[in-house]
């Protein structure tokens, strides 16, 4: 049992998991709609089913290396490295704090990276031209504004939006050179009578550790995400929050 996010719960998330006869656990701290923090619960597997997913989309393999700048405790940083790990690729990381200078020295020689639109922000304020080696730089966690979209990619950075969340075991869809969401080959997507974004596949999460127990997803395995959206052609476009 992995944990993304170690605490005094683990051991009762563990056993609760095994009572449900879940094995080889990770567990992610996530806030749901009230705002309160809770545990999202998956399996390696349903991990490794994403990691597969991202790596055949981007054609990542045993000659390419990734960078991981993003925290391993949260699913994005732990994509990263299960990545690499999957297409059998170099890793290197950043052990430090943030630092746009210093990831961008790691990137000399690196295929492929994940940051927040923050991070992309620092690389452009400071005019950092991305090395040529870089053929991918996924970036979710929060809306990217399409101007600092275009400001990176005019520094050489090979930027791509992603749509994710922690109990999709990071991500959904990630979009094409002109910013349009392609959900990934893992996911089935549809969405409600009132827009309302909702996926299946065998990446979702099994629930959440709330009170003491474990509480699993809606029934078929559909987990409605919040997010209002369209969906068409395999296209994804996000309309904004239900809530």
């Amino acid at each position: 049992m992995a944990g993304g996010g170690w605490s005094d719960e683990a051991g009762n998330i563990a056993r609760e998991a095994g009572r449900a006869g879940l094995q080889d656990v990770v567990i992610f701290q996530t806030s749901g709609s009230s705002g309160r923090p809770r545990w999202a619960v998956l399996t390696e597997r349903s991990l490794e089913v994403s990691a597969r997913a991202v790596n055949s989309r981007l054609r990542a393999g045993a000659g390419d290396r990734w960078v991981r700048a993003l925290p391993s405790y949260h699913v994005g940083g732990y994509a990263v490295r299960l990545r690499a790990e999957m297409a059998g690729a170099s890793l290197v990381e950043l052990e430090s704090r943030w630092d746009p200078f210093l990831f961008a020295d790691l990137c000399v020689g690196a295929s492929f990276t994940s940051l927040v639109p923050t991070q992309v922000y620092d690389l452009v304020r400071a005019g950092i031209a991305a090395p040529g080696s870089m053929r991918r730089v996924l970036v979710g966690g929060g809306a990217f504004d399409p101007g600092l979209r275009q400001r990176a990619l005019d520094l050489g950075w090979p930027v791509r939006s992603t749509y994710g969340l922690t109990e999709a075991g990071s991500t959904v869809a990630i979009g094409d050179s002109r910013g349009r969401l392609r959900l990934l080959d893992c996911w089935q997507a549809r969405t409600d009578d009132r827009g309302e974004l909702w996926i299946a596949g065998e990446a979702l999460f099994c629930g959440y550790f709330e009170a003491g127990e474990l509480r699993k997803p809606q029934r078929h395995r559909w987990f409605a995400t919040r997010d209002l959206a369209e969906i068409g052609d395999g296209e994804l476009r996000l309309l904004g929050r239900l809530d």
